[in-house]
């Protein structure tokens, strides 16, 4: 009878789950289409802790085969991904997740760019604030 607390418990998120949470978040509320794929994916491994490297698609183009359902990208081009529109009837569930509280809460920006096969994706925050 003692272990009523734990049927109640939801098993945690995998990484798939807790980055296409990240991932369905930042398109919503931050990073509104038409985005840059590798801008949104830096923006949602930021908010989700959790790196496209670390679920089971470990790339862009598995990832966006996954969501085509719901999720409309295009190739700009060779190898740069546009987020186009997302169809919100048809997105798969997710939780909404909360901005990660962060010491220094003065405008940051998010930036992402890409040499080659290298994804950088970096924080700007405004001068004369050190």
């Amino acid at each position: 009878a003692g272990d009523d607390d734990d049927a109640d418990a939801a098993p945690p998120p995998t990484p798939d789950e807790l980055f296409v949470s990240g991932l369905l978040t930042t398109l919503k509320r931050d990073a509104k289409p038409p985005v840059l794929a590798a801008e949104a994916f830096g923006a949602a491994a930021k908010l989700c802790g959790v790196g496209l490297k670390a679920t089971s698609w470990k790339k862009a183009a598995p990832l966006m085969a996954a969501l085509a359902d719901c999720v409309e990208a295009k190739e700009r081009s060779k190898g740069v991904l546009e987020i186009r529109r997302v169809d919100w009837a048809r997105a798969p569930p997710y939780r909404t997740l909360a901005r990660p509280e962060v010491a220094d809460a003065g405008g940051g920006a998010l930036r992402a760019t890409k040499r080659g096969a290298t994804v950088t994706v970096s924080v700007r925050r405004g001068g004369g604030q050190n």
